[in-house]
């Protein structure tokens, strides 16, 4: 209790008080007042217990641009008592002002008595040469730098926080909306994503503006947040304040129906997972969708939507997959930026499309396996005779000739299948007959002997010239198996 007189102010700044006026004052009687819990603190530190975003033991790494935002972060952190740090990145694209930045944040850290860890990323450079957005390059930049930073000896820490509140998150799924999403999308920005954490991600960029301004804080302003070159600037400033106008509670409504669409978005992921296992089937070179079961499901269209989003098929697309689908068509290919996708009678097949076929591996009479890319080769040069399945083979030893050659087939590839009584075909028609998809062709290897005679169309067949005769005396077993 303190002795106040009438309309008048407190600030404390210990951990669990600050700046209240009167009116919020209760129990007072003759000058003896009650002062309230800090609003702001407490809803931090609720957040922090139910989204488990670290323990009171953790040692949370703060990444502080020396904004307004970020500086709060620190500050809350500071006061809740939590074992922080600084973490600080020049991208070096504001010149003297980025530079100030930079010495701003250090002297914060020698304020705070905290370790500062501090870097300068040469950001339009990089994104020149990656072929990137500047806003893409540093953010590249600034999360691979903080997760060497987590993980080495240097910071010990094991977390990393970031100073997004709910404003940012409406400005996420405005952005997301207009691009076009689904239900994960709409989910926004994480709470928790791995070792990043979002502490203030449930105050509203008022309440933050308040809290700086009654705890006297300061901090920097970047001029190119007041620019509306940025998607992300024009929503804030053009979109959101007319948002606010309909709605005065905004930040609190978009809390509240978020919550409910991470919900529902659980019960869709828990869908999705169920239904992948069912009809689904992946390998190390494609993975299979059987197309009738997903028919058959009401909301088919926007499952496959989000399974083909991870390779990068757009949505138009899909609705043009999924029209082909209901029509039954066949042998139809889709192409996005990184895989194909081959539509037949019943499956789909989806590829990458970045296979180097230049690919080879030369094998000595001495090794024991080959490993690619894809699958290893085992062999075995003391065998017995066995069954022979697709994936394991046996070959007359004495027939073949070191160095062995692994490589994938080429145009012009023949070799003699076993059981043609030694006919040649060429291995493009050998694939046509044993109906390979057109997508899986380019995948399929073949070993070959030293005087690049094919003995094995690995995975397929081998060639009749090395079979197993009643004058094989030593036999090799080679095995495929398929990497994970």
């Amino acid at each position: 209790s303190l002795k106040m007189e009438r309309g008048q102010g407190v600030r404390l700044l210990k951990n669990t008080f600050a700046v209240v006026n009167t009116k919020d004052l209760t129990n007072c009687k003759k000058g003896i007042c009650l002062i309230l819990p800090n609003k702001m603190l407490d809803k931090v530190k609720t957040y922090i217990v139910e989204k488990n975003l670290f323990q009171p033991q953790d040692k949370i790494l703060v990444a502080l641009s020396g904004g307004r935002d970020s500086v709060t972060l620190l500050h809350v952190l500071w006061k809740l008592g939590y074992n922080i740090a600084i973490a600080h990145c020049n991208f070096q694209l504001r010149g003297a002002e980025a530079n100030e930045d930079e010495v701003f944040v250090t002297e914060l850290a020698r304020e705070y008595t905290l370790a500062c860890h501090k870097v300068r990323f040469e950001t339009s450079e990089y994104a020149q040469k990656k072929g990137v957005s500047i806003q893409i390059a540093a953010r590249e930049l600034r999360y691979e730098w903080f997760a060497n930073l987590l993980n080495t000896p240097i910071s010990s820490a094991q977390y990393l926080a970031t100073a997004h509140h709910s404003n940012d998150n409406i400005e996420t799924i405005l952005h997301r909306l207009v691009r076009g999403t689904g239900i994960i999308g709409l989910q926004g920005i994480p709470a928790k994503n791995g070792q990043i954490v979002r502490p203030l991600l449930g105050i509203a960029q008022a309440e933050i503006a308040q809290y700086a301004q009654e705890n006297n804080l300061t901090w920097r302003e970047d001029s190119s947040n007041a620019q509306d070159k940025y998607t992300r600037n024009t929503l804030r400033h053009r979109v959101v304040p007319v948002l606010q106008a309909i709605n005065p509670n905004l930040e609190q409504t978009f809390l509240h129906t978020l919550e409910r669409i991470q919900g529902y978005a659980l019960h869709f992921q828990e869908s999705l997972q169920t239904l992948w296992k069912e009809i689904v089937q992946e390998t190390t070179q494609a993975v299979f969708i059987a197309t009738n079961p997903l028919l058959a499901v009401t909301a088919g269209k926007v499952f496959l939507a989000e399974w083909l989003q991870p390779y990068n098929f757009a949505y138009t697309q899909v609705q043009n997959i999924w029209a082909k689908m209901q029509e039954k068509a066949t042998d139809v290919l889709f192409l996005s930026p990184t895989h194909s996708l081959l539509m037949l009678r019943e499956s789909l097949i989806i590829t990458p499309k970045s296979s180097n076929q230049n690919e080879c591996y030369e094998v000595e009479i001495t090794k024991t396996s080959i490993q690619t890319k894809y699958f290893t080769l085992h062999l075995d040069g003391q065998a017995s005779r066995g069954e022979a399945t697709l994936e394991s083979v046996y070959i007359d030893m004495e027939k073949l000739a070191y160095p062995l050659t692994l490589r994938r087939w080429q145009a012009g590839d023949s070799f003699c299948p076993l059981g043609m009584q030694g006919r040649r075909k060429k291995v493009a028609d050998f694939l046509n007959d044993q109906k390979v998809p057109r997508t899986l062709k380019p995948d399929v290897w073949v070993l070959c002997s030293k005087d690049a005679e094919i003995v094995w169309v690995v995975g397929y067949r081998i060639s009749d010239k090395y079979k197993l005769t009643q004058e094989t005396k030593h036999i090799v077993n080679i095995k495929i198996a398929m990497s994970l």
